[in-house]
């Protein structure tokens, strides 16, 4: 008898250790592959039924990363009550086709014109949609080989310039297209000329700004400028791996200069616009290389935030250097927001939906508050209010106040079955809100 027992215990013992050993390889599973099956339906490419229109434009519009001035600020009087939800106007649901295909990117919006990314098993898609109705204007693709953890497609967001649109894929596959037809204007690869993709890919937006498109490639591509007419090289810098997060250019008073700032794989640099000269470098090492919030300027003061925590460097004419740092936010995703003298953003895991909503003094980053409300999501600004999306697809309205959190609306299931992570931001554009999904793309009118 006692000889029977201690096989049961023996049994039991090794049973929970395998089911131990299961979900730990479930976790690190996870966090370097993620899951990218397709939930909620996908549905097959439709036909093109409109004829190439004339680009517009208008004060509204969305047409980069950041927004029309590249501060992630939307201009519309908006709807606040949203008891009973926001009116849907269209929804599609066929960005990405067949199984593991998943891509993040956002989308853009100029005028009558709204481009975004997409994936099958062997290509890269570019879909151009109109923003009012969600009809089809023009796709295209391209083969395209990638890794598949967190899916194969494309994690950058796409830059719109005057009839001319900017993407970048996953495997450095930088192209220029012309926004009225797609018609393929010139293209070039990051990996074919000495840039190196990170862990999970390309996944920092293109910039235009004068005649320059300005990008991060890694490696021999550190930091480089092409022209953005022909896709000529301008310059280009040696360095170390690449981050993930998006260039941003600004103009630095007490430096006399714009700057081309960079949060690369091992810190954050500055670089001269035109001809590429490295001006300063701060060392930020965060696990995995996860430096992938677009740096926010204020100012002299530049705000880089990672999982290892936050910072703010004072660039001035002799280079930069740290004035604060802090561990009261740790955004994973998520670009922080500054509003008056405080800055705003989520601090916290990207996976699940935990995490909290961060309010810091800019001058110190001494913490103001912090709610765990929304778990953890994105942000932007829309007239004075913070829209939130958290990782479950729920919209929040947030009234920015250093005093305390206040919320003013929310909206539940904005986008409905989201299994896994919702990462990419809310966009708002033409008084239309933009949702993305992995394969599916919902608008909602939000102005009032």
């Amino acid at each position: 008898m006692k000889i029977r027992k201690r096989w049961i215990v023996l049994l039991l013992v090794v049973a929970l250790s395998i089911a131990a050993a299961l979900l730990v390889k479930r976790y690190f599973t996870q966090i370097t592959h993620g899951w990218d099956d397709l939930r909620g339906g996908t549905d097959p490419i439709p036909s093109i039924m409109m004829r190439p229109a004339a680009v517009t434009n208008t004060p509204e519009d969305w047409p980069s990363w950041r927004g029309r001035n590249q501060d992630n600020t939307a201009s519309l009087t908006l709807r606040t009550d949203w008891r009973g939800g926001l009116t849907r106007l269209w929804e599609v649901r066929y960005l990405c086709q067949g199984p593991d295909t998943a891509a993040w990117s956002c989308p853009v919006i100029q005028g009558n014109h709204l481009v975004v990314m997409g994936r099958d098993a062997q290509h890269d898609l570019i879909f151009c949609l109109d923003p009012q109705t969600g009809a089809l204007r023009w796709k295209t693709m391209y083969p395209a080989a990638a890794k598949d953890n967190y899916g194969p497609g494309a994690r950058a967001t796409p830059f719109i310039d005057g009839d001319r649109v900017y993407t970048l894929g996953r495997g450095g596959e930088l192209l220029c297209l012309r926004l009225s037809d797609g018609n393929l204007l010139w293209r070039r690869d990051f990996d074919h000329e000495g840039g190196a993709a990170p862990e999970w890919g390309h996944s920092s937006s293109p910039l235009v700004a004068s005649n320059y498109l300005y990008i991060q490639g890694g490696e021999k591509l550190h930091a480089a400028a092409f022209h953005k007419t022909n896709g000529e090289p301008i310059w280009a810098v040696s360095g170390g791996p690449a981050g993930y997060a998006s260039p941003v250019l600004a103009p630095f008073p007490l430096a006399g200069r714009n700057e081309l700032v960079i949060f690369h794989g091992e810190g954050l640099a500055g670089f001269d616009e035109a001809s590429g000269s490295r001006l300063w470098n701060i060392d930020w090492k965060t696990s995995y290389g996860m430096n992938i919030t677009t740096p926010v300027v204020a100012g002299n003061l530049v705000i880089a935030t990672s999982t290892s925590g936050a910072f703010a460097a004072e660039v001035g004419s002799n280079g930069a250097a740290v004035r604060w740092k802090t561990r009261d936010l740790c955004g994973a995703h998520t670009d922080p927001l500054v509003i008056g003298s405080n800055l705003y953003g989520y601090s916290g895991s990207s996976l699940g939906n935990r995490g909290d909503f961060r309010c810091l003094d800019l001058a110190t980053g001494k913490l103001r508050w912090k709610t765990p409300v929304m778990g953890g999501g994105t942000a932007i600004q829309v007239d004075k209010y913070l829209l939130c999306l958290d990782h479950k697809g729920n919209l929040f309205l947030v009234k920015p106040d250093p005093a305390s959190f206040k919320l003013a609306s929310s909206f539940p299931n904005a986008i409905p079955r989201v299994q896994e992570q919702s990462w990419t931001k809310p966009i708002v554009a033409g008084g239309n809100l933009y949702l993305r999904y992995r394969q599916r793309l919902l608008c909602y009118r939000l102005a009032r």
